[in-house]
């Protein structure tokens, strides 16, 4: 991606994360504008979604789980009983889109991701988010399975969920 994208990038983040999720994430202040963290280096991959205008409204962050990532090094508590360390085995993490603005958007954004994801060599797709996205999933019929039982967050309740990455072909039939 440019430095022009990724300044976009961040700034999408940051209204999403810290501005309208009120997410207070380490290093990130309010005033910056900017959101990234230290799982946003050179090899990482991002899913975009785009209006018909070129506008930003989402996007996902894909990490193999080879090398440090979110759920790995801050939530590992929430993987049950080991890490995941898998070629095979990608992290889906800052999930953000403007559904309000285009409804179903949420749902195309995690099937692409998913797609790519796969198309990356995962076959297994894992994240950490909390329970009411969970619900949004399972009334989306995504396949899924818990990591672990949920546990209490700042002021919310967060799950790790793994999906299989080649799952898009049967969420394109339902």
């Amino acid at each position: 991606m440019s430095a022009a994208q990724l300044h976009e990038l961040g700034l999408f983040r940051h209204r999403v994360f810290v501005s309208r999720l009120g997410w207070d994430l380490p290093g990130v202040r309010r005033d910056t504008l900017i959101e990234f963290d230290e799982f946003d280096t050179t090899g990482t991959s991002y899913v975009l979604a785009r209006d018909g205008k070129h506008n930003l409204i989402g996007c996902t962050r894909l990490l193999p789980t080879t090398r440090p990532y979110l759920l790995g090094q801050v939530f590992a508590h929430l993987c049950g009983d080991s890490v995941p360390h898998d070629p095979q085995i990608w992290e889906l993490s800052r999930y953000g889109a403007a559904s309000d603005l285009h409804p179903g958007l949420g749902i195309d954004l995690f099937k692409g991701s998913l797609r790519f994801a796969a198309h990356l060599g995962a076959r297994d797709v894992i994240a950490v988010t909390n329970t009411s996205i969970e619900r949004y999933f399972r009334r989306e019929k995504v396949q899924f399975r818990r990591l672990c039982a949920p546990v209490a967050h700042a002021h919310e309740h967060l799950v790790a969920l793994d999906f299989c990455a080649n799952q898009y072909s049967q969420l394109e039939a339902s």
